[in-house]
């Protein structure tokens, strides 16, 4: 595919889907214009855009395709039902409100056009199709099924039902006013108050606000034609006898009613009445009727029955049963006027009301009760209230009830008398008898319950008890009936937990009364915790009360510190107290006894506070009694209960508290759990699964965050510090929500404050936590990533480069490259197997083969090999020779699998810390993509990929998630064509099978594209640029015969240079793109103006805010032998501000460039920033010297040269001394190196003779001739003679000292005259072994000689 080919595709795809439904799929297509001609495909293509799950797209369809075809469309009743049938197959599906409004909207349309076929509103010449009657017909079966299993079915789905129905309702009164006439009125009045009765039902679970939304809108669909309301409830009383259960109908009965008489701007008042013939019906069974008509008589009583009755359907069932109406009219009949304020009244009523305990039905026993409670708030006349109490506990008193069911009616409408010194005294005198022989548990807990109250009273009015009330209640709280035992103590504890404080005198006589029963209790269950009579509630409520009324008294004190059980309260360990050992508390069933639980636990931190902080496991011991109440126990008002009394100790005490609760936590996650199961129901089918309690363990630790107001700032962030790893936790199901951010809101500490100001610390505890060798708990490890996200996302500019700093050490490239194969073998074989078989070295003895003893020889070699073979088999040990080899080679591999273990455990951890920085989605980010991604490149594949898998692959497509979304799907093939041109492995399979020069020419046309619109942000252009690189360093990667060999480069140009402009970011990788487009003019001559043009551009671009290794990168550019690349570097750099570096030597070199436009261009940069030779200019001149490169070399002795004779002239001697020395270093002979143990050493052999730099050397010296003093004359030329410089080994070499030395001799060769030729004739004369050397030496004194004799003619 040609380059031309792919513009002319992109230029066709330029519409980016957002959203995959608006993408063209491969199934039916929906054409509006085909539709009726192809029904039967269009339904399909219907269906499949009401499937979607763009909200957007199916609400369109829904509003503009199949509203306007249920409008206008010419459909017959067969295709009208499809319509209906798609619309059906969406209730339960959607889950948002503006779907379920546009499918309300078609069905509506639907029935409307149908109910004004016929009418000059609708099509007069039409006659109806029956439209209604269908859709009703549908949602009467529907709304059936739905209430054989009501509890089965989503809440949501009855409402999007009910809503339909009221749609209906409207729509159908509005275009058929004969509609409340037909069959379908019933069928629709039917179905919704079915619905409305399911909705409200507490057994289907529907939320507060759904049913709140339920009621307003029947409410505004009744309210929508009001003079149709009498019909309403006269059509519902006749469906009493038709529903399966009168009761069905009252809800929507009472909203009817309630509609009524809240009817507002209507034009006629009687529509706020209840007909009266509504109210003489016979089947009118709802008790706000028999309010309304009482509210015509009595408005008081209506108003405050009204104030009390919530439970309509409860008052309306009592109603239904003509005893108790009878009963109830008679009472109205003699006393309705003041039944309020007449005593008798209301003991008659109470009495009647009280014959309906003795009922066989549990529901009239229970609302008979109900309605009992009312009555006795409207009168708190205390004589009234004593006589009826009297006349409950008469039958009880006399032994005459009815059976224990009727105990329990009749204690708990006790339990409704209010409380007053008269009342509570007679009560407690008459009920703490029958309370101690009740035998019946309901019976017991109804009557302690209805007695709490009233001991409360006596105490707090300091009222004597009645006779020898407290000595009863002493007695029984130590009874050897478990019932009774734990009645009489829940009672004492339920009424000094309602005291509070003792304040009066009769409070602290019944509290030293029963003291010696509470020690009894206490000596009795920590003497059999698990196994007491009446289990530990006793206990429970025996510490709770002593540690808290009575020790807040401050008279029990002596009793409390001598209390043997209460001092050792806090004993953890192997046998650990009651209170804090698990066996006990994890047995406890009832709610009461987890309550007190709870509250002993409440009393005992702060009481033994320095016990507590002192014993770690004590501590934890503790924490976890909460964690069990707030995620074990089956009561919500217990695990409510029990956050809040978390709340209230932090609030006390903040660091015991944290601190047990962190510790409980810690090993409550540590611990395996039992993934949540489903049950079964009794029908055999599987019934919904059981939530998962782990979801509970936020409230606990956001609890611990509830700090007051006094206290201290840095406790605080102390405590929020150790919460780090806890409240990140997954848990063991995987299923937690990360809570810290919303433990440090609840605390109104900043979380960004406290990351910046503690970030070493809390790293510190999130990387100990990752590290495998610090041995970490199940699941911490997963907390410390999530938690590093956190952190990340909370303050990124202070994590996020500590933590690359980590990844850098985990990702370390030379630990990965020293791995060798036997390593890899070794950590692949199984422990306690060797990869290196030692005893396969072993040889035989060679056996012999011919001569004398040939025949005894192979006859013995086979006698030994059979007895070994039976020797193995027998036995299959080997010798002990052979034992210890193999155990050394086994201690051997141990150690190197351990190493390599160590290996691949850094390379996860720095993997998953890269994918956890990438899940903290912040902008931060950006700047450290490119570095994150150069350590993947390097650290993470290649030989870690035997290691990690595809880890390393899939973090590097992880990282994609940076860019920008304008590529899309785009983002994750730039990561793949980045590492297959890196020829990366790990690559998996699907990855691979496009061609790789296919690939990259199609993310470099998108990259391309995208970025000619609007460049990339620097995290997408990072991602990008190692691809970018790759092309240009190889010239085209994978490039076919095929390909253009400049296309890929030619794209890759084209997106640089549309980011030229954004390199003045620093996050861009300024100093790889340089170095590339360094390379591209250097090695692509075609392409080098538009790279050099790009150099330019982001020269100019990043000139303000220029890193040291930036500008150096374009300064190393100026050392190229290429002109044309120098003078691009040279470009680049004219806008920079170079005062900082106050010497360059590369610029300084550059200044004495042999190209003229050069030498210009770098004099300009070098006079701008007023750079100036120094003092030390040698040292970094001198390594130039060594170049590869011929320009630098010769522009290097020049620059050399010039900083002499320009700058500093009087470092002559110490230039030529160092030249000189310089020259002695690279003329040693290159023999072979041993090492100390007379080893060769191989880097020593074939090395290349630096000749080119001795030529440099030899170019300076003779540039700085001029520079030379009278005394450096006669020493130069002896190190030319003696130290065989003119008999150099390179011809090269020889020229150039031989024309450095004729310089100076012209330069300054009569200064030293007669020394100089003393010298030359020396040289001559000697008589020296004949060598090449010595030779070449005299064979360059001649011109020398001949060149101070010409200075010795000078006049």
């Amino acid at each position: 595919m040609g380059r031309s080919e792919i513009e002319s595709w992109i230029a066709s795809t330029t519409r980016e889907y957002r959203d995959d439904e608006d993408a063209p799929t491969n199934g039916p297509e929906w054409r509006r214009e085909n539709i009726l001609k192809d029904w039967s495909g269009a339904m399909p293509a219907a269906q499949t855009r009401l499937y979607t799950s763009s909200t957007k797209a199916r609400t369109q369809f829904l509003r503009e395709e199949l509203l306007v075809l249920a409008n206008h469309g010419d459909l017959s009743l067969s295709q009208i039902m499809d319509i209906f049938q798609l619309l059906t197959s969406t209730y339960p599906r959607y889950v948002d409100s503006e779907s379920r409004e546009a499918v309300e909207e078609v069905g509506i349309a639907l029935v409307r056009r149908d109910e004004l076929r016929g009418t000059p509103q609708g099509e007069p010449s039409e006659s109806k199709l029956g439209v209604t009657e269908q859709v009703l017909g549908w949602m009467s079966h529907e709304v059936g099924q739905i209430a054989k299993r009501s509890s089965s079915h989503m809440a949501a789905d009855m409402f999007v039902l009910l809503s339909w129905c009221c749609g209906l309702y409207a729509a159908c009164l509005d275009s058929n006013p004969d509609f409340p006439q037909s069959r379908a009125w019933q069928v629709l009045l039917g179905c919704m108050a079915s619905l409305v009765d399911m909705l409200l039902d507490p057994a289907t679970r529907a939320k507060k606000s759904l049913q709140k939304s339920a009621l307003v809108r029947t409410r505004r669909a009744l309210r929508h034609r009001p003079e149709v309301l009498p019909v309403v409830m006269k059509t519902l009383l006749g469906l009493v006898k038709t529903m399966p259960s009168p009761l069905i109908v009252i809800p929507l009965l009472g909203i009817s009613i309630d509609v009524t008489l809240r009817l507002k701007n209507v034009k006629d008042e009687k529509l706020k009445e209840i007909d009266s013939a509504i109210k003489v019906d016979p089947n009118y069974i709802g008790s706000i009727t028999k309010l309304t008509i009482w509210e015509e008589r009595h408005p008081a009583i209506v108003h405050k029955l009204g104030s009390h009755v919530k439970d309509t359907c409860l008052v309306t069932y009592l109603w239904s049963t003509p005893r108790f109406r009878a009963v109830f009219s008679n009472s109205r009949g003699s006393h309705g006027d003041n039944i309020a304020d007449n005593g008798e009244g209301t003991s008659t009523i109470a009495r009647d009301i009280s014959e309906h305990a003795k009922s066989t039905n549990p529901v009239v026993r229970t609302n008979a009760s109900v309605l009992f409670k009312v009555l006795m708030r409207l009168n708190t006349n205390p004589v009234d209230q004593e006589h009826v109490a009297t006349e409950l506990l008469s039958l009880p008193k006399a032994g005459k009830t009815a059976g224990p069911d009727h105990r329990v009616v009749l204690y708990t409408m006790l339990g409704a008398v209010l409380p007053s010194e008269a009342v509570s005294t007679t009560v407690l005198q008459t009920a703490l008898p029958l309370l101690a022989k009740e035998t019946h548990d309901a019976a017991v807990s109804a009557l302690a319950a209805s007695i709490t109250p009233h001991l409360v009273c006596c105490l707090q009015s300091d009222t004597a008890l009645p006779g020898d009330s407290a000595g009863v209640i002493a007695k029984e709280m130590t009874s050897s009936k478990p019932v009774v035992r734990r009645a009489f103590c829940s009672l004492v504890g339920n009424a000094l937990l309602a005291l509070g404080k003792l304040d009066s005198t009769a409070a602290v006589s019944f509290a030293k009364a029963i003291v010696p029963s509470f020690e009894t209790n206490l000596k009795t269950v920590a003497a059999n915790p698990i196994n007491a009579p009446a289990g530990p509630l006793e206990a429970y409520i025996a510490i709770a009360s002593l540690l808290g009324p009575l020790s807040q008294s401050k008279q029990f004190d002596d009793v409390i510190s001598h209390n043997a059980t209460l001092q050792s309260i806090t004993v953890a360990g192997t046998k650990p107290s009651f209170l804090l050992w698990d066996k006990v508390y994890q047995k406890l069933t009832t709610e009461e006894e987890e309550s007190w639980l709870l509250r002993a636990i409440e009393v005992v931190l702060p009481f033994f506070k320095a016990e507590f902080l002192r014993n770690e496991q004590a501590r934890t011991s503790a924490g976890l009694i909460f964690v069990h109440l707030a995620l074990e126990s089956a009561s919500p008002s217990i695990r409510r209960s029990a956050i809040s009394a978390l709340e209230r100790l932090v609030e006390t005490e903040p660091e015991l508290i944290n601190l047990s609760i962190l510790a409980a936590l810690s090993s409550h996650l540590s611990k395996p759990q039992v993934a949540p199961s489903k049950g079964v129901a009794s029908n055999g089918e599987e019934a919904e699964p059981r939530a998962n309690k782990e979801g509970r363990l936020p409230a606990i630790i956001l609890a611990c965050g509830s700090f007051s107001e006094e206290c201290a700032q840095d406790v605080k962030e102390r405590l929020l510090l150790e919460f780090v790893l806890v409240a990140h936790h997954p848990g063991s199901f995987g299923n937690l929500r990360p809570v810290w951010i919303e433990l440090c809101q609840k605390a109104r500490i900043d979380p960004n404050g406290l990351v910046s100001a503690h970030v070493d610390e809390l790293l510190g505890k999130v990387l100990q936590a990752i590290d495998v060798y610090s041995k970490p708990l199940p699941g911490f490890v997963e907390a410390g990533y999530r938690a590093i996200t956190t952190l990340t996302f909370v303050a990124p500019s202070a994590v996020i480069p500590k933590v690359v700093e980590q990844i850098r050490g985990d990702l370390k490239a030379e630990d990965v490259h020293s791995l060798t194969d036997d390593d890899l073998g070794i950590w692949a074989t199984p422990e306690g197997q060797t990869f290196v078989d030692v005893l396969a070295s072993k040889k035989e003895d060679a056996p012999v083969k011919k001569g004398k003893g040939y025949k005894d020889a192979q006859w013995e070699a086979e006698v030994r090999k059979s007895l070994a073979n039976k020797k193995a088999t027998a036995t299959g040990t080997l010798s002990k020779q052979d034992q210890a080899l193999v155990q050394a080679q086994l201690e051997k591999e141990a150690v190197v699998r351990e190493r390599v273990n160590a290996l691949k455990a850094r390379l996860e951890q720095g993997l998953h810390l890269v994918r956890s920085l990438v899940e903290a989605r912040v902008e931060e980010l950006r700047a450290f993509v490119a570095p994150i991604t150069a350590l993947l490149r390097e650290g993470a594949f290649g030989k870690a990929v035997n290691l990690v898998g595809t880890a390393s692959f899939e973090t590097y497509l992880t990282l994609s998630e940076c860019c920008s979304e304008r590529l899309d799907s785009y983002r994750k093939w730039v990561g793949v064509a980045t590492l297959r041109s890196f020829d990366m492995a790990g690559i998996p399979d699907d990855f691979t099978l496009e061609p790789l020069n296919s690939l990259i020419i199609r993310v470099l046309y998108r990259l391309r594209t995208l970025s000619e619109q609007s460049p990339f942000d620097a995290a997408t252009y990072c991602y990008a640029s190692p691809l970018l690189s790759q092309v240009l360093t190889k010239g085209g990667i994978a490039l076919t015969e095929e390909d253009d060999p400049l296309e890929q480069i030619a794209l890759s140009l084209d997106i640089i240079k549309f980011h030229c402009g954004e390199f003045s970011d620093p996050a861009f990788p300024r100093t790889e793109t340089v170095r590339d487009l360094i390379h591209a003019i250097r090695h692509q001559p075609k392409l080098a103006k538009d790279a050099s043009s790009a150099l330019i551009d982001i020269g100019q671009a990043m000139q303000a805010n220029a890193t040291k290794a930036e500008t150096a990168q374009l300064l190393q550019g100026t050392l190229y032998q290429e002109v044309y690349v120098r003078t691009s570097c040279l470009q680049a750099l004219q806008p920079f501000d170079l005062t900082e570096l106050d010497w360059s030597p590369e610029l300084w070199i550059a200044c004495h460039d042999e190209d003229e436009q050069n030498a210009r261009l770098a004099n300009h940069i070098w006079d701008d920033n007023g750079l100036d030779v120094p003092e030390s200019f040698l040292s970094d001149l001198l390594p130039f010297f060594e170049h590869d490169n011929a320009y630098v070399r010769s522009c290097a002795a020049s620059a050399l040269a010039d900083a002499v004779i320009e700058y500093l002239p009087t470092s002559i001697s110490t230039v030529l001394a160092s030249l000189q020395d310089f020259y002695r270093d690279k003329a040693k002979v290159l023999a072979p190196e041993f090492d100390e143990y007379g080893m060769l050493i191989p880097q020593s052999v074939d090395r290349t003779d630096p000749w080119p730099a001795r030529v440099a050397i030899a170019r300076a010296f003779e540039l700085l001739a001029p520079a030379f003093t009278p005394e450096d004359v006669v020493p130069f030329f002896k190190f030319l003679i003696e130290d065989q410089a003119l008999g150099d080994r390179h011809a090269d070499v020889r020229r150039g000292m031989l024309n450095c030395g004729t310089a100076v001799i012209d330069q300054h060769g009569s200064a030293r005259l007669a020394e100089l030729i003393s010298m030359f004739e020396a040289e001559l004369a000697s008589s020296s072994a004949a060598t090449e050397t010595s030779d070449q030496i005299k064979e360059a004194v001649i011109p020398v000689f001949q060149a101070s004799s010409r200075g010795w003619l000078v006049p």
